[in-house]
């Protein structure tokens, strides 16, 4: 019974991806059925991944918003990962720190222009107020995990404010 209730979501799922796919697509500039079905099915993987519990958009959608004051952000060449210093805007929040992503994979690659641009207002003076958008990175060996059950906090968006 629970194989059929989670075929049938499965399938509203798709139907659903599908259906972004085609609105998403200028169906007028198709020259012919084949063109539609080709773009649609590519639109479909396209946003079936972008979807999936462990796509990047995901992990965005799923962090823990913390409203901030970034103070200085410096490059670690030994992990190849930006550090956010920054304060929570709450009464009384110490000073943290948070890394980005690596910058050698599409992650890192993803958040580095607006890295570069609060770096940018960071050298011009002042701090930046920002949202960090915060997810745990779960370790990759399972040795790891024990030690850090909760995972690494990682900043995986980041978006200035005001």
């Amino acid at each position: 019974m629970a194989d059929k209730q989670a075929n049938t979501e499965r399938a509203v799922s798709n139907e659903r991806i599908i259906l972004a796919a085609i609105e998403s697509l200028n169906l007028e500039s198709m020259s012919s059925q084949e063109e539609l079905y080709r773009k649609v099915a590519h639109r479909s993987l396209t946003i079936a991944k972008m979807l999936s519990p462990n796509s990047y958009n995901m992990d965005v959608l799923d962090s823990v918003r913390i409203f901030s004051t970034v103070n200085a952000i410096d490059f670690e060449e030994s992990s190849n990962r930006y550090v956010i210093r920054f304060k929570a805007m709450q009464d009384g929040s110490a000073e943290e720190i948070i890394r980005t992503p690596r910058m050698d994979n599409i992650r890192g690659k993803a958040i580095l222009p607006i890295v570069q641009k609060i770096t940018n207002k960071l050298a011009e003076g002042g701090a930046v107020r920002a949202v960090i958008y915060k997810h745990n990175e779960m370790p990759k060996d399972a040795a790891q995990t024990k030690s850090v059950p909760q995972g690494y906090r990682t900043c995986v968006w980041m978006e200035i404010v005001g």
